[in-house]
């Protein structure tokens, strides 16, 4: 049975983006620099050689909606602030890279990454082998019979 890797696309992106800074010009380009590498060298790495690949990308949280606390202490630095600013402008050209590359994506307007990667595992219930890549700990909970992290 094939194994799928499950790619929480903003957690790895927005490790690109706090990897050395790279430029085009003006442009910050090292989220997708450092996304496109990242999601190769798991391609070519065992155990998760041959892999198939799905990235996932957040949509606006529901649990806005519900919480004006939810995430908003991420706005207290500004350093912070100015990465993830940066990482929303590169994203689209990631997105558009792994098209090109034939890399399956999915997301949804109303839920994170996390969600859809939930969603995923819990209906798969076991049966293919499947490896979470994400630095969300809340993940965690998903490892189980055929679930890696």
């Amino acid at each position: 049975m094939r194994h799928t890797l499950l790619v929480d696309g903003n957690s790895i992106g927005m490790a690109a983006q706090n990897a050395n800074k790279l430029t085009n010009g003006e442009t910050e380009t090292q989220a997708i620099f450092g996304s496109l590498r990242t999601i190769h060298a798991m391609t070519k790495a065992a155990p998760t050689r041959g892999s198939r690949i799905v990235v996932f990308w957040d949509g606006a949280s529901w649990r806005k909606d519900e919480s004006v606390e939810y995430k908003a202490n991420r706005d207290d630095d500004a350093e912070a602030a100015k990465q993830r600013k940066s990482y929303k402008q590169q994203r689209p050209i990631i997105v558009k890279s792994l098209a090109a590359l034939g890399v399956t994506q999915v997301s949804a307007a109303n839920l994170e990454a996390d969600d859809l990667i939930a969603s995923v595992v819990r209906d798969n219930k076991g049966k293919r082998p499947m490896t979470v890549i994400s630095g969300d700990k809340d993940l965690w909970q998903l490892v189980g019979p055929n679930v890696r992290w």
